[in-house]
C-alpha cells in the first residue's frame, strides 16, 4: 500500500512517530484525505495567535536543515 510496515502506520495513527511528506502523499492517495488533513488536529490549529507563537519557537532554535523540514512541510500542505 504505502510501503510501510502496519508498525509504522499504527506508530503515525498514535502520534509516535511523524511521517516524512513523501510518506503523507502516499497516506493521503491511499486514504483519499487531502494532504492539509495530515497536518492538522483538533484544538491545536484553532487560536491564530497560539499558532504563530508555537511556529516562531519552533523556528527560532532551529538549523538551516531544519527550516527546509518546515518549509517542505508547509509547502506540501497547502492545497489549491
Amino acid at each position: 500500500m504505502i510501503g510501510k510496515s502496519g508498525k509504522y502506520v499504527s506508530d503515525v495513527e498514535t502520534g509516535r512517530i511523524y511521517p516524512r511528506p513523501d510518506i503523507i502523499e502516499k497516506l493521503s492517495d491511499v486514504l483519499r484525505m487531502p494532504v492539509s488533513a495530515f497536518y492538522f488536529f483538533e484544538g491545536i490549529d484553532d487560536n491564530p495567535k497560539a499558532l504563530r507563537k508555537t511556529i516562531e519557537g519552533l523556528i527560532a532554535v532551529s538549523s538551516a536543515d531544519r527550516l527546509r523540514k518546515f518549509l517542505r512541510h508547509m509547502l506540501v500542505s497547502i492545497e489549491d
